[in-house]
């Protein structure tokens, strides 16, 4: 895992993201961003953006974001390996040797990886907003009761809700025994591009986690709520 990994900081180092949405978005000049309707959710006035100083993308609208790889991942409905693959690919990167020699392995170890990451973050998302809806005035219960969700509705569809900590979820990924970077390469955090400091995509959001046709957590997305 920490060799693909390893390959995709590099990979990430090589490609600019611009280019890369650019292939599947009409991105326009907006100061020191570039900016297009999000091709994730139905909107009329652009709400995607994508940083060429930070190498990221994000959506005010629908929340989604991340990485040139998150990005290939959700548009070519991939699993993260393989939109790590095709984004080498489409690239001219070769894939290392290690890739080639134990490339069963390797991938299966990080789509292993990537799936317990996520579905611990899918169970700590979901039982803070159970928490949350204890109090009948948090912000979060109240948005939730305008659109007729309860908490059996909440924990049916496993919706949760991202903490407002910086670090949150990090450390609890980290108390649970996975690196940074799995956290990273699985969406859910940020390497800030200078301090190196690794800290949570979602706070303060409502989480609803996108599945696989197993059921499967493999992405979420967010809302605010307040």
């Amino acid at each position: 895992m920490s060799a693909l990994i390893d390959f995709a900081n590099k990979l990430l180092a090589r490609v600019d993201i611009v280019e890369v949405v650019g292939e599947y978005v009409p991105l326009k000049r907006a100061g020191q961003n570039y900016r297009g309707l999000c091709p994730f959710h139905r909107e009329k006035t652009p709400s995607f953006n994508v940083s060429p100083t930070k190498q990221i993308f994000h959506c005010f609208g629908c929340g989604v974001g991340g990485d040139a790889i998150r990005f290939i991942m959700r548009i070519e409905h991939l699993e993260w390996v393989d939109a790590l693959k095709l984004l080498a690919q489409k690239h001219g990167i070769p894939l290392p040797e290690f890739e080639r020699r134990t490339a069963d392995k390797a991938i299966q170890d990080a789509k292993t990886k990537l799936y317990e990451v996520n579905k611990l973050a899918c169970e700590f998302y979901a039982a803070n907003l159970q928490k949350a809806l204890k109090d009948p005035k948090h912000p979060a219960t109240q948005y939730l009761a305008k659109r007729k969700i309860n908490a059996e509705l909440a924990t049916r569809f496993s919706l949760g809700l991202a903490p407002t900590g910086w670090t949150d979820f990090t450390e609890a990924a980290k108390r649970a025994g996975f690196e940074p970077e799995t956290v990273v390469g699985a969406g859910l955090a940020i390497r800030h591009s200078e301090s190196g400091r690794v800290y949570d995509r979602f706070r303060n959001r409502i989480i609803f986690p996108i599945c696989d046709s197993l059921g499967r957590p493999v992405a979420f997305g967010a809302r605010v709520y307040a």
